[in-house]
């Protein structure tokens, strides 16, 4: 168990403090009583709010949280899934995994956009699958998004060798530094695409689809076109993006 360390964790745990009986009513301070906060967690039975959940996993979580509340038909907390996870994967986790729990796990994100409009989130899709994709869809234009060290530039590096020549021969491609570039050179890289058919790859920093888009709405707003996004699950949710306005819910 992870001892609270300073500010930001103590008021993480107040956040959930009025859920636990004798505890909502305590007087506590962040330097002084840490410990009888933890103390108070531990009688209760509570997980420590100090673990960092990444978004993908906290996906999955939630996914299994709704279903779950479908098929019982009551309310289901998201740490009674998280501990049916644990409990379950617990007994099938291999020594080999164990072994490996260090070793690098690509953090990347792929999206595409379709000249009709129509953007796809493919996750972290490996380069060799995703080539298949593109062979099939000319032009296209892709976003590899993804934090430090999330493989970005790897995959890209990758994806290049698996395609074919004629199809590189043609196809721009921006490495990470791109967002450095002036938005009038976005645009004219987003109408290469939209209006004259030429396929564009490129890298942006960022750890969602959101993220992304937030970054580029300025630049998809000058395309003048009505995009509807499509998760990597369940249906597509519809975004409009023109000069006027940007209604999304991501």
């Amino acid at each position: 168990m992870t001892k609270l360390k300073g500010k930001n964790d103590f008021l993480a745990g107040l956040d959930v403090c009025h859920k636990i009986d004798g505890l909502s009513d305590m007087s506590l301070t962040p330097y002084n009583d840490a410990n009888k906060l933890e103390s108070k967690f531990l009688e209760n039975g509570c997980i420590m709010p100090t673990k960092h959940i990444d978004n993908e996993s906290w996906d999955i979580i939630e996914a299994k949280t709704v279903e779950a509340i479908g098929l019982s038909g009551k309310l289901v907390k998201e740490v009674d899934i998280i501990r049916l996870l644990v409990e379950k994967g617990a007994a099938v986790v291999t020594r080999e995994e164990l072994r490996n729990i260090n070793g690098f796990k690509p953090r990347y994100g792929v999206m595409c956009w379709e000249q009709s409009g129509t953007i796809k989130d493919f996750g972290t899709i490996s380069p060799e699958n995703f080539a298949g994709l593109l062979i099939k869809q000319q032009p296209f234009m892709v976003c590899v998004y993804g934090g430090v060290c999330s493989g970005k530039s790897s995959f890209v590096e990758k994806l290049l060798e698996c395609l074919p020549q004629e199809i590189t021969d043609n196809l721009t491609v921006e490495d990470e530094h791109w967002h450095q570039r002036p938005d009038q050179y976005k645009s004219q890289l987003f109408d290469a695409f939209f209006k004259d058919g030429k396929s564009v790859i490129f890298v942006q920093h960022g750890y969602s689809i959101g993220n992304i888009l937030a970054q580029l709405i300025g630049i998809l707003a000058k395309c003048e076109i009505d995009f509807v996004f499509e998760g990597k699950t369940g249906s597509g949710k519809t975004c409009l993006i023109n000069n006027d306005h940007f209604l999304s819910r991501f």
